[in-house]
């Protein structure tokens, strides 16, 4: 059975530039608009089995931990939905396994903000959620010293809290999970 890969981005902060194109005349800025973000932040990698260095649980978690960043390309077509493009960089460092990903995703987001509270006034603070999928591109060097490369698909799904600073400026904090397909990934299958 394959085992399923878990890599979290949590974004320590993203910047997202907008430009707004009003649908109608006197329509809200949020209708439509083009949106990029810049990511940054820790990625934990976590592979089953888990990290087995560690005195306590809360070093294991240290320990697989690592950094990535990203960028993401958006389309918002009404106040609720968008398309988007998210390409990540994941590193990943494990006592017996380093290696990294790029992982370009295809997703649709949902304003959970709008969808819940659709008759604001302004919107200083948004909740999206985030679906998508796509592939990994990894290479990986096992313990025992075969490097790896190949592709995997992977699925991605994430919540993003977004903080307008102005009309065309956010800043977000966003947490993520991944699943990846492929057991080579994680260092586990030698060929």
């Amino acid at each position: 059975m394959k085992k399923l890969f878990l890599s979290v981005l949590v974004v320590a902060s993203a910047i997202s530039f907008t430009s707004a194109q009003n649908a109608t005349v006197g329509a809200s800025p949020e209708v439509s608009k083009w949106s990029i973000a810049v990511k940054g932040g820790v990625d934990y990698f976590r592979v089953t089995p888990s990290s087995t260095y560690g005195t306590s649980q809360m070093d294991k978690y240290i320990n697989d931990a690592s950094w990535g960043v990203g960028l993401s390309i958006e389309k918002t077509f009404n106040p609720l939905f968008g398309l988007g493009l998210d390409v990540d960089y994941l590193n990943y460092n494990r006592n017996t396994l380093t290696g990294y990903t790029i992982d370009p995703t295809l997703f649709g987001s949902l304003n959970l903000t709008n969808l819940f509270f659709p008759h604001r006034e302004k919107s200083i603070f948004n909740w999206y959620y985030k679906l998508g999928g796509g592939a990994a591109f990894y290479t990986g060097d096992p313990a025992k010293g075969v490097k790896r490369s190949s592709v995997s698909p992977v699925g991605a799904t994430s919540l993003l809290f977004e903080w307008n600073l102005s009309k065309r400026v956010a800043l977000g904090i966003e947490g993520g999970y991944r699943a990846y397909l492929r057991e080579d990934l994680g260092g586990t299958v030698v060929p």
